[in-house]
């Protein structure tokens, strides 16, 4: 993931389950990240959508692999 200039790792997300008249929904709450700069505990971050600025959020890149 691409954020505040600065690129992580996705470990995990926190979200919850919540319904409209669609039908139930899943919202993001937070991301958990690892910044792979540091070894010590800044290397533990997280992104909360409630209160972290999304246009901050440059993108994400999405590796799979399979074994052949």
């Amino acid at each position: 993931m691409s954020w505040n200039s600065h690129l992580y790792v996705v470990y995990g997300v926190v979200y919850r389950w919540t319904s409209a008249d669609s039908g139930p929904y899943c919202v993001l709450m937070r991301l958990l990240l690892v910044d792979t700069r540091f070894s010590d505990s800044r290397r533990a971050v997280e992104y909360n959508r409630e209160t972290d600025d999304s246009a901050k959020v440059h993108g994400f890149l999405l590796v799979t692999y399979a074994p052949q």
